[in-house]
């Protein structure tokens, strides 16, 4: 369908009255007119064809206050949601994300590193990022526990999280369906 199609289907479905067809089209195409242009007016808490949500849209910007960096991007899932447990592997794998994406936990990191080679002076990058993956983990929760002066979202966070986690099909963050 051509545009000039698409747009003679639009006035055409306007017609109320048969007997006056070109006044019943231009009668509808100025009220939808006058309301797009009073729609530009309102409160941007009123919805509009403008100001409409996208089907998209996770909930916007809302920060948690009091959490960590990595926890404050706002989502949602869509559909009906089930349990399962995260194995093992599973659980290093989120926990080594967590930690390495997590910039409250940027400085522990670099102490793990210092560390690391402070115990073995000629340690190249490529064994010293296979320790971190391998061991970071597990140093950081023991790291977390012997000192209490530590920020506490993070002795939280080195305790881990349930291995029970809730599944959807989908989830929605930024605007974009994963």
């Amino acid at each position: 369908m051509y545009p000039y199609e698409r747009f003679m289907h639009s006035l055409k479905k306007k017609v109320r009255n048969k007997a006056c067809v070109e006044g019943s089209i231009s009668e509808a195409y100025l009220k939808e007119e006058m309301v797009t242009f009073c729609s530009l007016y309102l409160n941007e808490d009123f919805e509009t064809k403008f100001t409409k949500k996208s089907r998209n849209f996770d909930g916007g910007d809302v920060g948690l206050a009091d959490s960590l960096s990595i926890f404050t991007q706002t989502g949602r899932a869509t559909g009906a949601g089930s349990y399962r447990y995260v194995s093992d592997e599973e659980y290093h794998t989120i926990m080594l994300y967590i930690l390495t994406n997590c910039k409250e936990a940027e400085p522990y990191i670099r102490e793990f590193e210092k560390e690391m080679i402070n115990n073995n002076i000629d340690i190249n990058a490529e064994t010293l990022a296979r320790l971190i993956e391998n061991k970071i983990v597990e140093w950081f929760r023991i790291r977390m526990t012997a000192n209490k002066h530590d920020d506490e979202r993070l002795r939280i966070l080195s305790r881990g999280f349930s291995r029970r986690v809730n599944v959807y099909q989908n989830y929605i963050v930024n605007n974009y369906r994963f």
